[in-house]
């Protein structure tokens, strides 16, 4: 995601965080400059699932003097070239992938450069990668691994959840064959609402289950 820190020198930490809690972290110094960038190419937002429409605004800081050119999908093709007036607002990504939009121009008799980056994701990781969560709670319930069931929830449900999961004691894998199997549901960029298909008194019943990415980036179970 884009971040519009003040002029001067800061640090940007990045942590990854795995789902069993294990994490690793890097960091990088970088300096912002106090001038108004001569080229600045902005996506309206920083991903979508695939096939998406991105909007993209392109500012300047200075006079442009002939064509802009905009490569959208980073392959080295400029899909607009032409006068400042008439640049694309927006692009067709009908593949998921990590993209590079790079825009050029001549501003203020310079010649400069500004790039995006965006994350066009594939629906299908996308869905597995809610559903593997339900899947680790009823793998953790059939082998009876208390501290591995909660861990397929958020912080705060895991509290709420351990006595009601205690009490269950050996009969958690029982437990594990009454969930139900998900059905269908709706899929986001760091979301998924989702419902599970029970069959109870031979009729057919749906119930709720959403996940959701927390704080640290891991999607867990945050509505049960």
């Amino acid at each position: 995601t884009p971040i519009r820190p003040p002029a001067g020198p800061f640090v940007i930490n990045a942590v990854a965080t795995a789902y069993d809690g294990i994490m690793a972290n890097v960091s990088r110094s970088v300096t912002v400059g106090n001038t108004v960038p001569l080229i600045e190419l902005l996506t309206k937002q920083p991903g979508n699932i695939a096939p998406a429409v991105i909007g993209f605004t392109l500012r300047f800081g200075g006079v442009v003097t002939g064509n802009v050119q905009i490569d959208f999908n980073g392959d080295s093709v400029n899909e607009y070239d032409g006068p400042p007036t008439g640049i694309l607002s927006s692009y067709n990504y009908a593949m998921p992938g990590v993209y590079t939009a790079r825009a050029q121009a001549t501003v203020d008799n310079l010649s400069v450069t500004s790039e995006a980056h965006l994350v066009i994701v594939d629906v299908i990781a996308q869905r597995e990668r809610a559903c593997a969560v339900y899947g680790e709670l009823r793998s953790a319930l059939v082998a009876n691994n208390l501290e591995a069931s909660l861990r397929a929830f958020t912080t705060h449900q895991q509290e709420a959840l351990r006595p009601f999961f205690t009490a269950l004691g050996n009969n958690r894998p029982v437990f594990a064959t009454r969930l139900g199997t998900i059905a269908n549901g709706l899929i986001g960029l760091d979301s998924a609402k989702l419902r599970t298909l029970r069959i109870e008194a031979a009729l057919p019943v749906l119930y709720p289950l959403e996940i959701a990415a927390g704080e640290d980036g891991v999607w867990r179970v945050i509505s049960f």
